[in-house]
């Protein structure tokens, strides 16, 4: 279980970006991705739990492609360079 939420964890701003990319574009095409019986109670709890399984899913393909968001200063450095510092 661990290895599974290792890649967010390793790419957690990519990981917390996917679900508003997935709703402003499903929205722009008027796609309604959450019918209205899984807005409330436990359809609604089942449906957030596979969503967000389905989010760490794309972030896993996302990273085998070695797509990822790091936040870089003016001078070019990543946080990490920062860390080491």
């Amino acid at each position: 279980m661990d290895k599974f939420f290792k890649p967010a964890a390793s790419n957690p701003l990519l990981t917390y970006i996917i679900p508003d990319i997935i709703y402003y574009v499903t929205a722009l095409l008027g796609i309604v991705i959450v019918p209205h019986f899984l807005r409330s109670g436990w359809p609604g709890i089942l449906w957030s739990a596979f969503f967000a399984v389905a989010v760490m899913g794309i972030v896993i393909l996302l990273n085998k492609n070695e797509i990822e968001i790091t936040i870089i200063d003016r001078q070019n450095r990543t946080i990490q360079d920062i860390q080491n510092i």
